[in-house]
């Protein structure tokens, strides 16, 4: 399975309190993110993994059977960017430099994968705070797309973790107002399905909150997506440039599905940092036995 990363990242200190973290103070935490994110791409889907054998003194080579292979190209503006600072070998990834207006940086990873249709089995669009930790990622995409069909796109819940603090893991795309999205998908529209994943009964649900800061499409999905008229149109009308790179056009495209509330962690990926698990003190309470309310 050949596989493409795109990443979009950014970084230039504007302001502490500033909406994105490719904009607040925090250098080290932007660039921990981006260097997890690369990482655990390598970690679970890449070929350098072995095991060490105490008994006669040998390291050999483990997990080749997934037939994984990855490339990773992280797209950049101008020189706003930490990959001169980053700590790991050249050849983990490739440097996609370009003059994009910042905000629009996701919109040029969507023109890097339509250059690249037909070379890969799928186009996957991160974040640079998006960290995978699952290896069997790809093969409950696969499990999905099999079983539902290309015209509907399996997206991940995303979550942060604390050590500090209850809660400890916290998802963070809860649902939004029907408003939010209602012009752009239709919920109702084959609203549930379901199936066994390993032979755990679940429930996927259309969900008003779409956004993961990431998606993952196979070959015939991105070359349905990319001949529609609004393909690479910069529409930014879903909260943000941000948020509309990563999700309006997949949105407008697709069914999209997310597993329900009950069921989160059997498809998922981790936000870096704890900035939407900081706001939870201003938002809710939790009781003494650990449930919100």
């Amino acid at each position: 399975m050949k596989i493409l990363f795109v990443i979009a990242h950014y970084y230039k200190y504007e302001k502490e309190n500033a909406l994105y973290a490719s904009l607040r103070g925090d250098k080290k935490a932007k660039l921990d993110a981006i260097l997890n994110c690369i990482l655990y791409l390598h970690y679970n889907f890449g070929s350098a993994q072995t095991v060490i054998n105490w008994g006669n003194g040998t390291v050999s080579l483990v997990n080749q059977n997934k037939e994984y292979s990855i490339d990773i190209v992280v797209c950049t503006s101008g020189d706003c960017h930490l990959l001169n600072e980053m700590t790991i070998p050249e050849n983990l990834f490739h440097h996609h430099l370009t003059n994009a207006e910042p905000l629009l940086l996701g919109f040029e990873c969507h023109e890097l994968l339509y250059k690249n249709i037909g070379q890969y089995d799928y186009y996957c669009y991160l974040e640079d705070d998006i960290i995978i930790q699952d290896p069997l990622f790809f093969n409950k995409l696969n499990w999905f797309n099999f079983g539902a069909g290309d015209e509907c796109l399996l997206q991940p819940n995303r979550y942060e973790i604390s050590r500090e603090r209850i809660p400890l893991k916290t998802y963070i795309d809860g649902d939004l107002s029907i408003s939010a999205t209602q012009n752009f998908q239709n919920i109702e529209d084959d609203r549930y399905l379901e199936g066994d994943l390993l032979t755990i009964p679940v429930t996927f649900v259309r969900p008003l909150n779409p956004h993961s800061g990431c998606f993952f499409l196979n070959k015939t999905q991105l070359e349905y997506w990319s001949s529609k008229d609004y393909f690479l149109d910069r529409d930014t009308r879903f909260v943000g440039p941000l948020e509309s790179a990563a999700t309006l056009g997949i949105m407008k495209t697709f069914k999209v599905y997310k597993t329900i509330d009950s069921q989160p962690n059997l498809f998922e990926v981790m936000h870096w940092g704890s900035h939407y698990l900081n706001k939870i003190d201003k938002k809710i309470q939790l009781s003494k036995g650990g449930s919100p309310h």
